[in-house]
């Protein structure tokens, strides 16, 4: 897989890839890979431009602090990780990994 953008999260963000200034590519995002995050942090990713849960959702619930590097390989599925890392919960309507637009 290609890299599509990078960036840092510092608190709570939102980020288009529609319309963003850090060059996240509009329907390319298929994984993430998160480093040092702490426990709490929730992340979205939408198929609709607006976030909308009208298409394709998927959140990330961080349960535990993530010392050193986390891969998340895909958006489309449901699982809760062992042991306890993280849980993803994801709303399909026709397939949201490479088709990531908020």
């Amino acid at each position: 897989q290609n890299l599509v953008c990078s960036f840092q999260i510092s608190g709570d963000m939102e980020l288009s890839f529609t319309n963003n200034d850090i060059g996240c590519s509009n329907d390319e995002t298929r994984s993430v890979v998160m480093f040092n995050m702490n426990k709490g942090y929730h992340i979205a990713v939408y198929d609709s431009e607006d976030s909308k849960h009208n298409d394709d959702v998927s959140e990330i619930h961080l349960k535990s602090d993530v010392n050193g590097r986390l891969i998340i390989g895909t958006f489309q599925t449901d699982t809760s990780h062992s042991p306890s890392v993280y849980d993803i919960t994801y709303m399909r309507n026709n397939g949201l990994d490479g088709k990531v637009s908020y």
